[in-house]
C-alpha cells in the first residue's frame, strides 16, 4: 500500500501542475479519487495478465512439442 501512497502523491502532483497550479472544480479530493481509480484499474489489469500468461500461455510453452 505504500507504493500506491506514493504513486498517487506523485500522479496528484503531475496533475496539480498540469492544471497550471489548480486543483479545478472537484478540488484535490477529485484528483486524488481519480488517480486512485487509475492506478486500481492498472493494478486489475496487470493481475488480469499474469493470471492469463499463467493458464494459458505457459501451459503451451510448457507441454512438450506434439509435432
Amino acid at each position: 500500500m505504500l507504493g500506491l501512497s506514493a504513486n498517487l502523491n506523485q500522479s496528484t502532483e503531475i496533475e496539480y501542475f498540469r492544471n497550471d497550479q489548480d486543483w479545478g472544480d472537484g478540488g484535490i479530493t477529485e484528483v486524488v479519487q481519480q488517480q486512485f481509480k487509475l492506478s486500481r484499474r492498472d493494478e486489475l489489469i496487470k493481475d488480469f495478465i499474469g493470471q492469463a500468461i499463467a493458464k494459458v500461455v505457459k501451459p503451451l510453452t510448457d507441454s512438450p512439442n506434439s509435432d
